[in-house]
């Protein structure tokens, strides 16, 4: 109120550092943490790297529901809104005392192969299942262009899936609250609560499970029936909603459940996915680059499911979850098969 018309540039702007600044960490996290374990359970480390996600923005959901639990509307626009910025600070001192702990750590490479050596210095070898410290490097005969061809069309295809990644984790943790308490008739009750307790068991239990199978049955296989069952369970959900309203309290939180898990589903092996799509040589460039633009297009997705509910029809945004769901799929089928690793790993280990 006291800036007037540029408070939503400034608003965007905020926006774009936050994205630009999930989309480079979270991609060095992914990187880092899978690099360093076994290849048969990237599975189960991806989802364990969303689960630190969704902590975060159920943390973020319960300090909203209980402000707006607690404070009057006028209080929330004098001097609520403020509150989650000021614990923010202290969260950011823990990342930055985290980024410069383990700036300098070395890399671990986990060794499967009996035949397999590595070493720290001429005279050290290591047998079957030994871990190293080592300095990673970029292989000079292995270097690519990032905008070969073949990479262009990684990139493409990680893009399409970011976006419906960070669409869909905004338009299911918070979006579909706000749908609820403020858009159907009768409104839900507890809206935000609700969909904050189906975000713990959906999102925060699920996705170390689907993690697990996804290391057990196959990475795309997990990932293609949770795009299966965001693009039916979200509109079936929508459209429930709007035909019955809010006085039921139960359809409200087991239909968000099933929206939290069909996203876990999807979202539990996705950064194993991504990382591996990669040659290593030019794979933390590539991803984050690459997703810190669906990142910040995806911070818009919340405006675009109101402006579709508002302006054409109540039901309008369910089009918008299988519309993502077609995207992501087709780039989880347009993405070539990376074949380079191997050729590197061998020239690590000679």
């Amino acid at each position: 109120a006291m800036v007037g018309d540029t408070a939503w540039v400034l608003l965007v702007f905020i926006r774009l550092i936050q994205g630009f600044s999930m989309g480079g960490q979270l991609m060095i996290a992914a990187v880092y943490t899978l690099e360093n374990q076994p290849k048969n359970k990237w599975g189960s480390f991806s989802s364990h790297i969303g689960v630190s996600g969704g902590v975060g923005s159920l943390l973020a959901s319960y300090v909203c529901s209980g402000l707006r639990s607690r404070l009057s509307p006028q209080d929330m626009l004098e001097w609520g809104w403020r509150l989650p910025f000021y614990a923010g600070i202290l969260t950011g001192l823990i990342a930055m005392y985290l980024r410069h702990y383990y700036i300098n750590q070395p890399i671990i490479i986990h060794h499967h192969d009996h035949h397999d050596t590595t070493t720290t210095n001429n005279n050290s070898q290591h047998s079957n299942n030994t871990i190293t410290p080592i300095n990673i490097t970029v292989l000079p005969d292995d270097e690519e262009d990032i905008l070969d061809c073949e990479n262009i069309v990684r990139l493409v295809a990680v893009f399409l899936v970011g976006l419906f990644l960070s669409c869909g984790k905004i338009l299911v943790t918070s979006w579909m609250a706000i749908f609820m308490a403020e858009m159907i008739e009768p409104p839900v009750e507890d809206a935000y609560w609700i969909a904050t307790q189906a975000s713990l068991i959906g999102l925060i239990v699920a996705t170390p499970i689907f993690g697990y199978i996804s290391d057990k049955f196959g990475i795309m296989i997990t990932m293609i029936l949770g795009l299966v069952l965001f693009a039916t369970i979200p509109p079936a959900v929508i459209y429930q909603l709007c035909a019955v309203g809010g006085a039921d309290k139960s359809l409200a939180f087991s239909g968000m459940l099933a929206i939290n898990i069909s996203l876990a589903c999807f979202s539990a092996p996705v950064f194993a996915w991504m990382v591996g799509l990669f040659p290593r040589s030019i794979r933390l460039v590539s991803l984050t680059v690459v997703f810190n633009v669906s990142t910040i297009i995806g911070g818009f997705s919340s405006a675009i499911a109101t402006f579709l509910a508002l302006r054409y029809d109540i039901t309008a945004p369910a089009y918008m979850f299988m519309s993502l769901g077609l995207l992501a799929l087709i780039g989880i089928l347009m993405a070539p098969v990376n074949t380079k690793d191997e050729r590197e790993q061998q020239a690590v280990r000679t």
